[in-house]
């Protein structure tokens, strides 16, 4: 029984463990999903500068033909404010290019989706670690139950016509379960060698376990029976 309680202390321990490990690749995922969106971002605003510096001649170029069409042969400086937001967007421009260029950007994505499918086998591995471990748990404790299930006390096994012989001496140890050769021969009645006669008989047939110690008589113990024994005894 303390053996089956470990048994079951340790499913519930690998229970949490996989649930944990679901709980963490779930919350990796929602990691990776918002990584993705941040990246997906840069890559368009990324897209959306390089637009902005390609249109910045044209710009100033369809300004100055506009003026030539309304007859005016002046062209009035481009006011402050624009050029410091040209200039500032120039500068956020190239430095958005030179840190994430567009080729190190697909690059990075290609080793992201890299990294995470090595990491989603690793995670897929070890989830299937932990279920075959718990299906071992599962196969120890079935086979727990059915060693148990097979196995009947002695002392449940009624002998009813069948007390001749040997079997006087098992319906004596059935009361006691366990006695010493020489008692049971006073409580019978017999002689020590019809005792040992009927003592080896039993053992024989696997239902007592006869030990001999040091110095005293033989003790003679009582064994528990498979079913088959059992129905068999029992007719």
């Amino acid at each position: 029984m303390r053996r089956l309680d470990r048994l079951e202390r340790r499913e519930d321990k690998l229970d949490k463990e996989l649930k944990r490990l679901e709980k963490e690749e779930k919350a990796l995922e929602k990691k990776l999903m918002k990584l993705e969106a941040r990246e997906m971002e840069l890559v368009k605003m990324v897209s959306e500068l390089e637009r902005v510096k390609k249109r910045r001649p044209n710009f100033l170029i369809n300004y100055m033909r506009s003026r030539d069409k309304e007859g005016s042969t002046e062209i009035k400086p481009i006011p402050a404010t624009v050029r410091r937001k040209e200039r500032r967007s120039k500068k956020i421009l190239e430095k958005v290019l030179m840190s994430h260029p567009p080729k190190e950007i697909e690059e990075k994505r290609e080793e992201g989706k890299g990294a995470e499918e090595e990491r989603k086998k690793l995670l897929k591995a070890q989830i299937k670690k932990v279920l075959e471990k718990r299906e071992l748990v599962k196969k120890e404790e079935r086979r727990r139950k059915e060693m148990l299930e097979s196995q009947v006390p002695i002392k449940e096994l009624r002998m009813d016509g069948k007390t001749d012989d040997s079997m006087r001496l098992f319906q004596v140890l059935l009361s006691t379960g366990t006695m010493t050769m020489d008692e049971a021969g006073r409580q019978l009645n017999v002689d020590k060698d019809t005792i040992k006669k009927w003592a080896k008989n039993l053992e024989d047939t696997g239902i007592i376990e006869v030990t001999t110690p040091l110095y005293g008589s033989p003790k003679l113990k009582l064994k528990s029976l498979p079913v088959k024994m059992k129905k068999s005894l029992t007719g």
